[in-house]
């Protein structure tokens, strides 16, 4: 299981009906073609989600057919609303942070900024912990740690399976990062740059294509 997005705003004005479909249509075409928020209008999960969903703090409802864990939809987040509820944007991305580098770190940026600037005070974190922190403190760490190490750290080849396939991409000119192995002779690699993909079948001599 990997690490998801968790972020929620906490409404300057009055999270009514209205204003939250306002919220949700204008991020929703904000973010369009980011493919970062997940939209359900036909109820296939537990009723319909929309770029924003309400969350009452103490709300202990099911959450797509089981019980979130604590650090879920304002439990124990440290979340206070002079409404009693708070938004919470409907996504289904990973996280990004230092030590995980795997969400889509420029969406979750462009996601962030808007609700800071056009809905209220907005918390980032993954659904790991039992906090969240404040968008202004987690953007500037994560926005630093972005420009200088990107998704290297989780996906280059020395990290993940070190010591094991070795391979250049041939248009990038860098390390290719292995993402697949089955025993001593297969194995495949992906460019994290270009997404360039070469298998092996004999231990690495020999690079193709995916046979179909």
């Amino acid at each position: 299981m990997g690490i998801d997005v968790v972020m929620m705003t906490v409404p300057l004005q009055e999270p009514t009906e209205e204003r939250v479909l306002k919220w949700s249509f204008e991020l929703a075409q904000s973010m369009s073609g980011t493919g970062f928020l997940w939209m359900d209008s036909e109820e296939k999960y537990g009723g319909q989600h929309r770029a924003l969903d309400v969350v009452k703090l103490g709300d202990d409802r099911e959450y797509m057919g089981s019980k979130p864990p604590p650090a879920y939809h304002g439990y124990s987040l440290g979340l206070t609303s002079p409404w009693d509820s708070v938004l919470e944007v409907s996504t289904m991305h990973r996280y990004y942070g230092p030590g995980y580098e795997r969400g889509p770190w420029a969406s979750i940026r462009a996601c962030g900024d808007w609700l800071q600037h056009n809905v209220g005070p907005t918390f980032y974190g993954g659904d790991s912990g039992d906090s969240l922190g404040p968008w202004e403190r987690e953007a500037t760490v994560c926005q630093a740690h972005w420009l200088r190490h990107g998704h290297k750290p989780y996906r280059m080849p020395s990290v993940r399976y070190p010591d094991r396939f070795k391979l250049d991409c041939a248009f990038c000119k860098e390390p290719m990062a292995q993402n697949m192995w089955a025993g001593d002779l297969r194995g495949g690699m992906t460019c994290i740059g270009c997404g360039k993909y070469q298998e092996t079948l004999d231990g690495g001599k020999t690079w193709g294509e995916r046979e179909s």
